[in-house]
């Protein structure tokens, strides 16, 4: 699940990711990006846009990690949009640094170690 850190955007993503846990639907939620975290002035100071927390809380409500944080950058979207990712382009940055973890934190944690389904077969 995903969310941004403001309340309300929160409370929005709770809504999601307790429908999706509920007995009707049925789809796990194993943990919370927190996106837009913070935007890192050219000084090297942090500022929180959106508030503080969100992604946390959110994670503590539907019960699974908090999975990572992401930071707002301008650059992250050109990149996205023009098909050149950052992890790619500026792989020491501080996004690809989050990315990384995130994705670290996923393989050691959350993904699963055993992939059972008769359409996947590994070649």
């Amino acid at each position: 699940m995903v969310t941004t850190p403001q309340p309300a955007a929160q409370r929005v993503a709770q809504r999601a990711g307790l429908m999706f846990q509920s007995e009707q639907i049925g789809i796990a939620v194993h943990g919370v990006i927190e996106n837009m975290s913070w935007f890192t002035g050219d000084d090297g100071t942090r500022y929180e846009l959106f508030g503080a927390g969100g992604g946390a809380a959110l994670a503590e409500r539907l019960g699974v990690p908090l999975i990572g944080q992401v930071p707002l950058m301008v650059e992250l979207r050109q990149g996205g949009d023009a098909g050149r990712p950052l992890v790619v382009t500026d792989p020491e940055g501080e996004v690809a640094r989050a990315f990384a973890s995130m994705a670290r934190r996923i393989d050691e944690e959350l993904a699963p170690t055993r992939r059972d389904h008769p359409g996947l077969r590994v070649v």
